[in-house]
C-alpha cells in the first residue's frame, strides 16, 4: 500500500530545504513532516536525506526518487487543474435535439452563435419531429414545443407558443369564416401529425377532431397548403406571423386560441450538470428572450417604434388649433381647424392602422407621409403666422413623444413607480 502523504512530505521537504517551510505548506507540524519521511524511508529500505543543523541534503537515492516523485505530484496538480478548468468552460460534444422546423429556424443559429463562443466545444444537432427519449439516446439537451408532460427532466421555458387557424385570403373569398369549432365540419381541414386540433373551450383544454383531404408531417409542407387556397390550417406562431403581417393569412377562431402552450429547453436531471449544458441552456433562454417578440403576438417593432412617433405628431396639432382661435381669431379656425381635426384623425388612423395586419410598406409610407405633412404644417405656420406657434407646434409634438416613449418602455404602472420612486 503506497502512502501518499509521506511521498507528499517528502517532496515539500525537498522543495522547501526545511521540515519547517514543509511544516507551514502543508499545515501540520514539523514533527508531523519529520515522522512522515522517516517513516517513508523505512517503507523504502534507503536513506533519502543527510540530515544537519544547518541544512538538508538528498542522497544519490534521495536525487532519484525525488526527480520521479515531484514530476508525480506536478501530473496531479495539473490533473486538479484541468478538472477545474473542465468545470468552468464548456468542453466535449453537446448533443442537441430539436423540432426540425423551429430548430432550423431559431435554435441552429442560437447554437452556432454559442459554438463561435467556445470554439473547443463539438455539437451534434438531431433536427426531427418524432418524440425523442433524450436519456435513452443520449443527448444532453432537447427543445421541446407545446404542453410538457410529467417527467424527471429539468424544464426552462424558452418562448410563449401560440396556435392559429388560418386560411388564405383567397380561401375566404369562396368560403365563410368559421365562428364557433362545431363551423369548422364544413371546411376543409389540413391535417399534420395529429387527427386533432386544440382549443381553450370554456376554461378546459380541448382536442377538437377535424377531418379533411389533405396529411403531413410537415408543418411547412402544411403552410403552402395553406398559402394555395386548399383549407384551414392550425399552425404555430413561427410559421404564419409573416403571412398575417402581410394579409396574405387569415386567422380565425382566435377568441378559442391555446395559450398556456410555451417552448421549453429540457435536459436530465444530475446532482452535478456539466459545464456545457448549464452555460449552453442559459446562453439559448438569453437568446430566445431577445427573439420573443417574433414569436408570440405582441406589437411589432415597427409598431412600438412608431407609435410614439404617431402621437407627437396628433399631440403638436391640438396646441396648436388653440393657440390659432386665441390669437387670430375664430374666423381662422376654420382655415386652420379642417386640416388639423383631419390631420388629428389621420394620425390616430396611423396608429391603429399600425397594429393591422397590412404591408410592412404601406405602413412605412402612411408614416413618412405623416410627418412630411406635419413638418410642412411648422414651415407654413412659421413663415405666415409666428415663430412663438411653430414653437408651441413643436414642443408640444416633442412632450407627447417622450411621454408616449416612456409608457411604451415601462408601462403606465411601472412609469408612475418610476417617477415617484
Amino acid at each position: 500500500m503506497q502512502h501518499w502523504d509521506r511521498i507528499e512530505a517528502f517532496v515539500e521537504v525537498v522543495r522547501h530545504e526545511s521540515f519547517a517551510g514543509a511544516a507551514r505548506n502543508l499545515g501540520v507540524s514539523s514533527s508531523h513532516v519529520s515522522r512522515l519521511v522517516a517513516r517513508l524511508e523505512t517503507q523504502l529500505g534507503t536513506q533519502l536525506l543527510y540530515r544537519t543543523t544547518r541544512r538538508l541534503r538528498l542522497t544519490d537515492a534521495g536525487a532519484v526518487y525525488f526527480e520521479h516523485c515531484a514530476q508525480l505530484f506536478d501530473g496531479f496538480q495539473e490533473a486538479l487543474t484541468a478538472i477545474s478548468d473542465y468545470q468552468r468552460r464548456p468542453t466535449g460534444v453537446l448533443k442537441l435535439t430539436c423540432a426540425t422546423t423551429f430548430g432550423e429556424k431559431f435554435i441552429a443559429p442560437l447554437v452556432n452563435d454559442f459554438l463561435a463562443e467556445h470554439p473547443q466545444l463539438s455539437v451534434r444537432m438531431d433536427f426531427t419531429n418524432r418524440p425523442v427519449d433524450i436519456v435513452d439516446e443520449g443527448f444532453d439537451v432537447a427543445v421541446r414545443t407545446g404542453a410538457l408532460p410529467d417527467s424527471s427532466l429539468i424544464a426552462r421555458k424558452l418562448c410563449p407558443r401560440r396556435e392559429y387557424v388560418v386560411g388564405s385570403a383567397d380561401y375566404f373569398q369562396r368560403h365563410p369564416r368559421p365562428h364557433t369549432l362545431g363551423e369548422l365540419a364544413g371546411h376543409n381541414c389540413l391535417l399534420g401529425s395529429a387527427d386533432h386540433w386544440t382549443f381553450d373551450l370554456d376554461g378546459q383544454h380541448r382536442a377538437w377532431r377535424v377531418e379533411g383531404n389533405w396529411r403531413a408531417n410537415s408543418g411547412l409542407a402544411l403552410l403552402d397548403a395553406v398559402h394555395k387556397g386548399l383549407g384551414l390550417a392550425q399552425l404555430p406562431d413561427y410559421y404564419v406571423r409573416e403571412g398575417l403581417e402581410r394579409g396574405e393569412l387569415v386567422s380565425v377562431l382566435d377568441a378559442h386560441a391555446c395559450t398556456h402552450t410555451a417552448v421549453w429547453v429540457v435536459y436530465p436531471r444530475h446532482r452535478h450538470l456539466s459545464p456545457k449544458v448549464r452555460q449552453f441552456v442559459d446562453f439559448l433562454v438569453a437568446g430566445m428572450e431577445l427573439k420573443r417578440e417574433i414569436m408570440v403576438g405582441e406589437l411589432s417593432s415597427f409598431k412600438k417604434a412608431s407609435m410614439p412617433l404617431m402621437g407627437a405628431i396628433g399631440g403638436m396639432v391640438l396646441p396648436a388649433l388653440i393657440f390659432v382661435s386665441f390669437n387670430y381669431g375664430t374666423e381662422n379656425i376654420n382655415g386652420w381647424g379642417i386640416p388639423m381635426a383631419t390631420d388629428i384623425a389621420y394620425s390616430l388612423g396611423i396608429i391603429g392602422l399600425l397594429g393591422k395586419r397590412v404591408p410592412a410598406q404601406l405602413k412605412i409610407f402612411l408614416v413618412a407621409l405623416a410627418i412630411a405633412d406635419d413638418l410642412g404644417a411648422i414651415l407654413v405656420i412659421a413663415l405666415f403666422y409666428s415663430n412663438e406657434l411653430s414653437g408651441l407646434y413643436l414642443s408640444a409634438g416633442g412632450g407627447v413623444f417622450i411621454l408616449l416613449l416612456l409608457l411604451n418602455r415601462f408601462g403606465v404602472k411601472n412609469l408612475f413607480w418610476y417617477i415617484v420612486g
